[in-house]
């Protein structure tokens, strides 16, 4: 398979403004930690630019401001011999989407990921890059992968109600990642979006509301009950979430969009409604000292059908490189939010060959250098999920990989290995694939830094 190449991006104010934040972002890397403010970006067109973009906010405002968040382990107590400076980094969200909260080339973090990545081996520099389901009953599928494979981050999928035993589970498995010798703990997510989809419940956990309900919160209201649902999450031993949804709904569609809509998954049907309560759920998790993921670039809110349950009828034709609705992902990013993860349906207009999670003009092209995102890029489901099934499995990692993602997701556990396997081989025959490889897991490896599941020194 020949990658797609990168999209020239002709010279614009916004390009100069992207310049002109990223060395402000570089001059301000040692500046010590102030409160950030709340307000999300604006998604305004200003005058005289052109219908239906996303204007980045403004950049005479004050500099991006940083905060130090908990050092945590699993437990939910503070990590053993862990930094008080190494916590998550979470960016003012007024600041330009451009200087994205991943983009850390300059920070400390950049330079300890650079140093643990080039002592892992072959085999546990690609582990870092797979992550793989927990399905209750079928535990000993992710620890072995994680014990066998040095498979690197795992999460939580359907059935579980009880918060102990999904502590002592994600115990075990942490366990399993110490025994695989490369001293880097598991990233550990559940999808905890609130109303349809509630991974963990029962005891330990509260029924949260779906989107559509806490769009009626003011955001500190909204922001708290993220921070609460977050306080539950790390004392269950996870400490990413893969909420919240940033697509905005066609209002033409609604209901009849099956992913989102009809499960009523969104915030809203205008992109600058769905802004502020993203915003306000990433910062929530945040002091909970918990990680944030945007979900599913670059939006599933113009297709009819869901990308888990079919082939067909997951084709946008609307969203463009410079689309309004790509708004509330560039504010959630200035928000501070540690992953973003990739749809896999098809956009027109855009890539018109390739599914999203697989494409370099959408994966490369409009996220790492249009909205200036360097942190990890993470896929939809690669496992059971209908859309991808014409790809064979490794194959599937691999050409996310090749498009610039990070951390290729499966809920089906033995998958991994063969995902995990597929990276390998192909790293071993390809150098400029072993050099993605690679930066791949610096920037999955940073993250874990930031969030005191890495050490370095």
């Amino acid at each position: 398979m020949s990658p797609h190449a990168a999209p020239t991006l002709a010279p614009t104010p916004a390009r100069a403004l992207l310049v002109a934040a990223a060395l402000a972002l570089a001059a301000g890397c040692s500046t010590p930690a102030s409160t950030p403010a709340s307000t999300p970006a604006s998604v305004q067109a200003q005058p005289g630019a052109p219908a239906g973009k996303p204007t980045p906010p403004s950049t005479t405002g004050t500099a991006t401001a940083r905060t130090t968040a908990p050092v945590l382990d699993v437990t939910g107590f503070p990590r053993r011999g862990a930094s008080p400076g190494s916590g998550a980094a979470t960016p003012d969200v007024s600041a330009t989407p451009t200087a994205a909260a991943g983009s850390s080339r300059h920070t400390a973090e950049g330079s300890c990921s650079a140093r643990i990545v080039e002592g892992l081996t072959p085999e546990q520099r690609v582990g870092q890059l797979v992550m793989v389901g927990i399905a209750r009953g079928r535990e000993d599928d992710a620890r072995r992968a994680i014990a066998e494979r040095s498979i690197g981050n795992a999460f939580f999928i359907g059935g579980w109600r009880d918060r102990g035993q999904v502590a002592e589970v994600s115990r075990r498995l942490q366990r399993a990642a110490d025994e695989s010798g490369h001293g880097l703990d598991l990233l550990v997510a559940a999808d905890q979006e609130g109303g349809r989809v509630q991974q963990l419940k029962g005891e330990g956990f509260r029924r949260l509301p779906s989107a559509v309900e806490q769009a009626a919160l003011p955001p500190d209201e909204l922001r708290a009950l993220a921070t609460d649902a977050g306080r539950e999450l790390r004392a269950a031993g996870v400490n990413l979430n893969l909420a919240p949804v940033a697509d905005t709904v066609s209002p033409e569609l609604g209901r009849a969009n099956a992913p989102i809509g009809g499960l009523s998954r969104q915030y809203a049907t205008e992109p600058g409604a769905v802004s502020t309560p993203v915003s306000a759920v990433v910062a929530g998790l945040h002091a909970a000292g918990v990680g944030a993921t945007l979900k599913h670039f670059p939006g599933l809110g113009r297709v009819r059908a869901n990308t888990d349950h079919s082939a067909t009828g997951i084709d946008d034709t609307q969203t463009t490189a410079d689309d309004a609705y790509l708004q509330p992902f560039a504010d959630g990013i200035a928000a501070g939010a540690d992953v973003v993860m990739m749809s896999t349906a098809r956009y027109r207009r855009i890539d018109p060959a390739t599914q999203a999670a697989f494409s370099r003009p959408v994966v490369t092209g409009v996220l790492r250098e249009r909205l200036g995102y360097d942190g990890v890029v993470a896929t939809d489901d690669l496992g059971g999920a209908e859309a991808i099934q014409h790809i064979p499995t490794g194959e599937r990692a691999v050409r996310f990989v090749r498009a610039g993602g990070d951390v290729a997701v499966t809920g089906i556990a033995r998958d991994g290995r063969v995902m995990s396997r597929a990276l390998l081989a192909e790293s071993r025959r390809d150098r400029a694939f072993a050099g993605l490889v690679r930066r791949a897991a610096q920037r999955v490896v940073e993250l874990k830094v930031r969030r005191g599941l890495a050490r370095c020194g």
